[in-house]
């Protein structure tokens, strides 16, 4: 075999002047939480409703059937359901809220032709007591 040759070890030479140019705007960073880089599968918000329900009775029935064996005993599992429970809870409230939203919005006033005309002449709704 071929000995190793080690040579001595010199500083590596860097110019910082060339390496930060003074003249470029500073390069711009988007800072993420850990906890907002899940992965794919963790994003329960792009998955249907029934498609979300299905995938929550399926891992219900895994951890009945395989929790107990499964090493930290279905805690990860029961956290997913948790998760995927909460998106659903989460969604629901939304289309309440909203349609509580539109519920609130003014409507248009109706008025009847007797109520606003008086002998010939228009009255405004907002006249009217």
């Amino acid at each position: 075999m071929e000995e190793e040759r080690q040579q001595p070890q010199v500083p590596l030479s860097i110019d910082w002047d060339q390496q930060f140019q003074h003249d470029s705007p500073p390069r711009e960073f988007v800072i993420v939480s850990s906890s907002s880089m899940a992965s794919d599968q963790d994003d329960l918000s792009a998955i249907p409703d029934h498609k979300l329900k299905e995938s929550i009775q399926s891992m219900k029935r895994t951890l009945d059937v395989t929790g107990k064996n499964l090493p930290d005993k279905g805690a990860k599992l029961r956290a997913t359901i948790d998760r995927s429970q909460k998106e659903l809870s989460r969604r629901e409230l939304l289309r309440l809220r909203q349609e509580v939203d539109g519920d609130q919005k003014p409507q248009p006033a109706q008025t009847t032709s007797s109520s606003s005309v008086t002998k010939g002449r228009f009255i405004p709704p907002f006249v009217l007591r």
